[in-house]
């Protein structure tokens, strides 16, 4: 009974405050500046207008604009580049959730075996579980950044970029003075 009281009287505070502060942003959003004070002008204008706001308020110029260099668009090279990051990392992602997808599902299936403990079986199943949640989700983020990524580097070579980078290739030596090497 005391246990019900006390979350009545705790849902009824929670209410409160967030009346209070739902109102009090609103009241906040609310409050408009004061108008600016009137322009100074000839005596006979100062006596003759007595109204708050003044009927003419003098307009200020704003000083022209910048471009942002952090909203320019970026060159092709750099977007492909950029889309080419995403890609790895939304591979190695992909794979990497996939692996601990399947290690959590074999725990989970080991924690089902009649021959465990109780409680080695819940632990099983919990990090099972566990390990199977995060696959799913490093499984999902990295197919996002593996598509965002290669929709971002063909859009980069319809603007013209080469379709290069500067990264190292792998060279294996197959003979005295021959390589093989690996462009992708």
């Amino acid at each position: 009974m005391i246990a019900l009281l006390c979350v009545v009287r705790v849902r009824r505070l929670v209410a409160a405050i967030t009346c209070l502060a739902f109102t009090g942003s609103v009241a906040f959003a609310q409050v408009e500046p004061p108008a600016p004070p009137p322009p100074p002008g000839t005596p006979q204008q100062e006596q003759s207008t007595h109204a708050y706001p003044p009927q003419q308020q003098q307009t200020y110029a704003s000083p022209p604009q910048q471009p942002n260099p952090a909203r320019t668009l970026p060159s092709p090279e750099q977007m492909y580049r950029s889309g080419r990051r995403e890609q790895a990392v939304g591979v190695l992602l992909t794979f990497l959730g996939i692996g601990i997808g399947v290690l959590g599902l074999g725990l989970l299936n080991d924690s089902q075996n009649p021959d465990r403990s109780f409680g080695d079986a819940f632990g099983k199943a919990l990090l099972g579980g566990l390990f199977s949640l995060i696959g799913v989700g490093s499984f999902v983020s990295g197919v996002a950044l593996w598509v965002h990524g290669d929709l971002k580097m063909s859009d980069a070579l319809q603007m013209g970029a080469s379709g290069t980078t500067l990264a190292p290739t792998p060279r294996v030596a197959t003979a005295p003075g021959l390589t093989l090497q690996w462009r992708f």
